[in-house]
């Protein structure tokens, strides 16, 4: 069975979303304009603006209908539980599309591996918690069967 036939539907759907966004010559202009990058650069932290610089930004019809595509993006691809397909290109200091074949590689590989960080750390953190409400419901039980 290879990974084409095993994907489930969240990851077809994020996968068909990535391609419409790769497939639109006017998003990827858009992507590419001065203002959408610095805000990409912003959102990514690696070059933060001020609030007031971003606020202005964020109000920039362009800025929030590329920000309106990569949300949904980002909302199907933490359905599909992987990454969402942005990278800096230092090269160039720019942000651009991934192609989604090295993410859903990745979002495999995260099944097998627990280093691989792609949302895991919430998972852990929801076992230690539990762990630590286990032992203090057992820490008082036996306070109450030492009071008796």
């Amino acid at each position: 069975m290879d990974g084409l036939e095993r994907m489930d539907s969240a990851t077809e759907y994020a996968i068909k979303c990535h391609a419409s966004l790769c497939d639109n010559q006017d998003f990827l202009d858009q992507l590419s304009d001065p203002r959408v990058q610095k805000m990409l650069l912003h959102w990514m932290n690696k070059d933060r603006l001020s609030f007031d610089e971003a606020d202005e930004l964020g109000k920039d019809i362009l800025v929030a209908s590329v920000f309106q595509q990569i949300r949904k993006l980002g909302s199907v691809c933490k359905d599909a539980k992987i990454q969402t397909p942005l990278q800096l290109d230092v090269k160039n200091g720019a942000v651009k599309l991934l192609s989604m074949d090295c993410l859903l590689y990745t979002s495999d590989a995260a099944d097998e591996e627990d280093s691989v960080d792609l949302g895991g750390r919430r998972i852990i953190k929801k076992k230690k918690k539990k762990k630590v409400m286990q032992s203090t419901q057992q820490h008082r039980d036996y306070k109450k069967s030492n009071k008796s």
